[in-house]
């Protein structure tokens, strides 16, 4: 059997990629980015979209790690320069279903856009440019999210949407984070960078995800917190 890589915040808290470690995922570190906020410099959702084996970024990767991700899939090298703050730093940020993706979509980069069309997945648009952030992909239709705006285009267009109280997942350097950047979904396992024993709607996001055929994995007993998603895939 393959061994799943997943791309990970280099700042992640040591006890998770030792939990990842020792369930046999290889870890590949996002190198970090002077062009978004320093408290965001190594969210792999801000620089990375990953949409199968496809993989679109910005051209200020270092060549080593784009050599890794050719390993594994089609790299495409974007002309958008991320720049701190909203929106300069959200072109990335789209979050995806098997047939459905969110995003602000006056800012959404042109090769994203495209690829999102030429695989007839229907690009919707939401008021939420860090829609992958705010948006914790829970199975094929389903998601799990605090964001008013998302929950209600994914209800409207057919999708198994959960909507949560906003906060309780911790990002450093601000008031709170999302549920989305603290996630990441591999062969109906979602993986949370902690508990949802410390999250008030815990219990019902276990109740959905049992719903949906989806085991939930905890990588630490601490409180949730937001490293920009896990990107897991196969070589």
């Amino acid at each position: 059997m393959k061994a799943a890589t997943v791309i990970i915040n280099p700042d992640a808290p040591q006890k998770i990629t030792e939990a990842l470690t020792s369930m046999g995922i290889r870890i590949l570190y996002l190198p970090v980015s002077d062009n978004v906020a320093h408290p965001l410099r190594g969210h792999p959702d801000l620089q990375l979209f990953v949409h199968d084996k496809h993989f679109f970024c910005h051209h200020g990767l270092s060549t080593s790690f784009i050599n890794s991700l050719k390993i594994m899939g089609e790299v495409k090298i974007s002309e958008t320069i991320l720049s701190p703050g909203y929106p300069g730093d959200i072109a990335f940020n789209v979050a995806c279903t098997e047939k459905s993706a969110f995003h602000h979509t006056g800012h959404t980069d042109g090769l994203i856009r495209n690829h999102l069309k030429d695989t007839n997945i229907n690009l919707i648009h939401v008021s939420q440019g860090y829609s992958k952030c705010s948006t914790c992909i829970a199975g094929p239709e389903h998601i799990i999210t605090a964001d008013a705006g998302i929950h209600q285009a994914a209800a409207a267009n057919g999708i198994n949407s959960l909507m949560i109280n906003p906060g309780h997942v911790s990002l450093p350097g601000y008031r709170y984070g999302f549920i989305g950047g603290a996630s990441g979904l591999l062969d109906g396992r979602l993986f949370f960078t902690g508990t949802l024993d410390h999250h008030p709607d815990g219990e019902v996001i276990k109740s959905f995800l049992k719903a949906a055929g989806v085991e939930p994995v905890y990588l630490s007993d601490e409180p949730l917190i937001d490293l920009g998603s896990l990107f897991f895939m196969y070589p």
